[in-house]
């Protein structure tokens, strides 16, 4: 989004359709605005051409019915206190738009950091009633806490359910290994095992 490679959308759209069905029925899909400013210096909004790609192939219609109602300060270095302070308010709809309660939307954005700008842009959906507001990103940016529970937890499902086929065991055996047997084995089961 920062080099103007607004081609690349596409691809992100397209690699982001299989993730859509989780949430049943969907009526529309939301991007997430930029100030009009911020849109014209970049030449485009990245989560607009995403939200388009998606429903290229998916046919849920995209209606770009949120508008930020003043600049924010650029939040790439803002803590997470400090981005939800930023954003709150910055958001309306269009005043033409005007949906039925209980409709299904899904916000569409390229990366959620804190959440503070998509949980923005739910507060602003909820004035209409809906019965979803569900949030779609590309990615997800991690705190080092949250990738090491991450890593912790991964780490304690795999010690539950074990090694995968064919894996070797990560230390030595604690036990002697057994002498060679000698004769015939005492049950078929134990030919296959010795």
């Amino acid at each position: 989004k920062y080099y103007g490679d607004a081609a690349r959308a596409a691809d992100l759209g397209a690699r982001m359709v299989s993730l859509l069905p989780e949430f049943g029925h969907v009526d529309a899909l939301i991007p997430v605005p930029l100030h009009a400013g911020r849109e014209r210096e970049r030449g485009y909004n990245q989560s607009t051409l995403i939200a388009k790609a998606i429903s290229e192939e998916t046919g849920v219609p995209v209606r770009d019915v949120l508008k930020r109602t003043r600049q924010t300060a650029s939040q790439t270095r803002l803590s997470g206190e400090e981005r939800q302070k930023n954003v709150h308010g910055a958001f309306a709809t269009v005043p033409a738009w005007s949906p039925a309660p209980g409709k299904r939307f899904v916000l569409i954005d390229d990366v959620r950091t804190t959440g503070a700008t998509l949980n923005a842009c739910a507060e602003t959906l909820k004035a209409f009633r809906p019965s979803l507001v569900g949030v779609l990103t590309f990615a997800m940016d991690m705190h080092r806490d949250d990738v090491e529970r991450l890593r912790r937890y991964e780490a304690g499902l795999k010690r539950s359910i074990g090694p995968g086929p064919g894996a070797r065991p990560r230390t030595a055996p604690t036990h002697p290994p057994r002498a060679p047997r000698r004769g015939p084995p005492a049950h078929p089961r134990a030919a296959r095992a010795a």
